[in-house]
C-alpha cells in the first residue's frame, strides 16, 4: 500500500473508537479499513476512499469474498496491512505531556497513545477500556472501579492500581484539575480495584474520570508534579494505547507507529500513522 493522505476538518480523534473500544473487533482487515473511513467521516472519508485502492470504478470489489473473510475459493484472503495513514492537522499540538494537553490537535493525537479507565463509544454512551467494569455505591458518592489483566505500558510496566492513583494526583493541580477536584479520596483495594469517594454527587462523574489518562507511576523522570518533572514526552511515550511515539517534530509532524503489545485482540492496518501540521487550510485539501 501507498502513503493514504486526508484533510483534517472533522474530529480525528474519533479515529480512536476504532482501537480503544473495550470489545477487540472480529472484522476482516479490510472492513477495519473501512470502519477507520466511516469513523472519519466528511472529506477525510472521501480522500480515504480513493486511496485505498481495493474496488473498482464502479464500487465492485476486485474479487468476491464470502462473509467468512475468504474469496469463493474457500482460501484465505490475503492481508489487507502496511502504508501509512497522514492526517493534516491545522496547528502544532501545544504539548505532549497527556496530563496537560487542551487542545484539540493534541487530543486527537494522543488519544491513540494513551487511554483511560473507560471511555465513549459511537453513541456517545460510556464503555470500558482499562477498567472492565465498576459499581456505584447506594450513596452514589463512591466508585469502584475493576481494572483489566495484563495491560502493558509503552516503557514495559504492566498497569496495576497504584498507577491510576498515581495519575489521578498527577493531573490535580494542572490546567485539567477538573477532571478530578471532586475526587475526595482514593483507595487502591488491590493490584485490581481502585475505589473513589467524591465529595458530592457527580453526574458526569465517568465522563471526567475518563479524561485522566493512566500513566506508569515507575516511568523514568516521572512525578506527581508534571510541570517539574524529568520526563521527555517528545522523546518516548508512556502510555498503553495502540499507537506508541515514533517522532515528535514540533511545528511539523508526529509519527507513530503500532504498539505490538496492545492489550485488545485487534490487528492494525497501519505500519505507521503521521500527523502533519498543516495550518493553511487550502494547503490541507
Amino acid at each position: 500500500d501507498g502513503d493514504h493522505t486526508t484533510p483534517m476538518g472533522f474530529s480525528t480523534a474519533r479515529i480512536r473508537l476504532l482501537y480503544m473500544s473495550g470489545e477487540p473487533a472480529n472484522e476482516t482487515d479490510a472492513s477495519t479499513r473501512r470502519q477507520i473511513i466511516a469513523a472519519m467521516g466528511g472529506a477525510g472519508a472521501v480522500g480515504l476512499a480513493g486511496c485505498l485502492g481495493d474496488e473498482d470504478d464502479d464500487g465492485d470489489d476486485d474479487e468476491e469474498t464470502g462473509d467468512d473473510g475468504t474469496d469463493d475459493d474457500g482460501t484465505d484472503q490475503p492481508e489487507d496491512t502496511g502504508g501509512t495513514l497522514s492526517v493534516a492537522v491545522g496547528a502544532n499540538p501545544d504539548t505532549v505531556d497527556p496530563h496537560l494537553i487542551n487542545d484539540a490537535p493534541s487530543q486527537a493525537i494522543y488519544g491513540h497513545v494513551y487511554e483511560y479507565l473507560v471511555t465513549a463509544d459511537y453513541d456517545l454512551g460510556t464503555t470500558p477500556q482499562l477498567a472492565t467494569d465498576w459499581e456505584r455505591s447506594d450513596d452514589d458518592l463512591t466508585w469502584t472501579f475493576n481494572l483489566r489483566e495484563g495491560v502493558e505500558f509503552h516503557n514495559g510496566d504492566e498497569m496495576v492500581a497504584d498507577d491510576v492513583a498515581f495519575s489521578i494526583e498527577r493531573i490535580s493541580g494542572t490546567i485539567n484539575d477538573t477532571q478530578v477536584d471532586a475526587i475526595e479520596e482514593v483507595n487502591v483495594i488491590d493490584d485490581t480495584t481502585i475505589e473513589m469517594t467524591t465529595d458530592g454527587v457527580q453526574a458526569q462523574f465517568l465522563t471526567d474520570i475518563g479524561d485522566v489518562a493512566i500513566l506508569p507511576r515507575n516511568a523514568d523522570g516521572i512525578s506527581e508534579t508534571p510541570n517539574t518533572d524529568d520526563h521527555q514526552f517528545g522523546e518516548e511515550s508512556i502510555g498503553s494505547g495502540p499507537f506508541e511515539l515514533e517522532q515528535f517534530a514540533t511545528e511539523d509532524r508526529v509519527e507513530l507507529v503500532p504498539f505490538e503489545n496492545h492489550w485488545a485482540d485487534e490487528h492494525n492496518p497501519w505500519e505507521e500513522v503521521t500527523f502533519q501540521v498543516v495550518e493553511e487550510i487550502v494547503s490541507q485539501e
